[in-house]
């Protein structure tokens, strides 16, 4: 990765940006075929190239070297993007070797609207990992996270099912089902490397491997007091992503949704009606200045409710007669 800046002719004005070089000659000398190596350059470029969303690192330019002695059509690409400050990985050791759950939570909420966006437009990256998130800092050490590294990412057609047969990925953060034998759900499988990405954020010094027993031991207790505490609402979300089954993960919508990831911020709480005095309501600041009836200004104390006392003699209960009997007659 190189560090360039280019001056707009027209303004003058002088931008910085990163360019990724690629060079032909080497990708042929290690082995790899001449049009797997273009269609690797090309392919990040034609992901993203018009996506525009903030937590997307911008690819501004993608530009061809010719060398007519090389025997190549053309002998390096270079790739200018956005410039960035640094990667997750290095903003996790410098934290310590992992974050905080508010940190985390942060760092979620960006990647996770890249994703969306990426799979709102049937776009897929399936290589996320904490190397493939670059962040931008601002004069006010404020962090803005963006996805980066498309190269292995899928663009298909709208209205398309994602559905991939491939082994892409990074082991310990790609998912089971990506095999290259059975085709699986190219969304669902960014779930699974984004779950695992923010599993590495919470962890100290685990590996993916004991990730995966954690999760696969779900009923086990002693096992995840192994682990730094989290909250409840961490841990069920990292096992719904993380799920071995691809059709129990949840979708982007949902994790971005979540209350863990996008924590809903209620207003403060201000009463409309302070009590100024006894038997007294102050009027709202909304009302001051528009006419307001003396009743609301100064209310009258409530006048108690009469307290019922008991009957002093009791009630008159009419007398039982006795029934009358029939009387007695002789029959001859």
């Amino acid at each position: 990765m190189w560090a360039i800046q280019m001056r707009n002719a027209e303004t003058g004005q002088v931008d910085r940006y990163a360019a990724k070089v690629f060079t032909l000659k080497t990708k042929r000398e290690e082995g790899a075929p001449f049009k797997f190596a273009v269609n690797l350059m090309l392919r990040e470029f034609e992901v993203v190239k018009d996506l525009v969303h903030q937590n997307l690192v911008r690819l501004d330019y993608f530009l061809k070297v010719y060398d007519p002695m090389s025997g190549f059509p053309f002998v390096r690409a270079v790739l200018i993007m956005e410039e960035c400050d640094g990667t997750l990985d290095e903003y996790i050791r410098k934290q310590g070797g992992h974050l905080t759950e508010g940190q985390a939570s942060a760092v979620m909420r960006d990647v996770s609207s890249g994703l969306k966006c990426m799979h709102d437009n049937n776009r897929v990256h399936l290589d996320i990992k904490p190397d493939n998130v670059l962040y931008v800092e601002d004069k006010n050490k404020n962090k803005t996270f963006k996805l980066t590294d498309f190269g292995l990412g899928r663009r298909f057609r709208p209205g398309a099912p994602c559905w991939i047969k491939s082994r892409s990925g990074t082991d310990g953060y790609k998912a089971p089902e990506m095999d290259g034998v059975n085709y699986t759900n190219a969304k669902a499988a960014d779930i699974f490397s984004l779950g695992m990405t923010m599993l590495e954020m919470l962890v100290k010094d685990a590996n993916k491997e004991e990730y995966r027993i954690y999760l696969k031991e779900m009923g086990n207790m002693a096992r995840k007091a192994q682990w730094p505490p989290v909250s409840n609402d961490a841990d069920f979300l990292a096992r719904r992503m993380t799920h071995p089954v691809w059709d129990k993960r949840p979708d982007i919508n949902y994790v971005l949704a979540h209350r863990w990831v996008t924590p809903v911020q209620l207003p403060p709480f201000a009463p409309t009606f302070q009590p100024s005095g006894i038997g007294a309501q102050t009027v709202p600041a909304a009302a001051q200045g528009s006419p307001v009836p003396k009743k609301l200004i100064q209310m009258k104390t409530p006048v108690k409710a009469p307290v019922r006392t008991p009957r002093k003699t009791p009630r008159k209960t009419p007398a039982k007669t006795p029934a009358k009997t029939p009387e007695k007659t002789d029959w001859w």
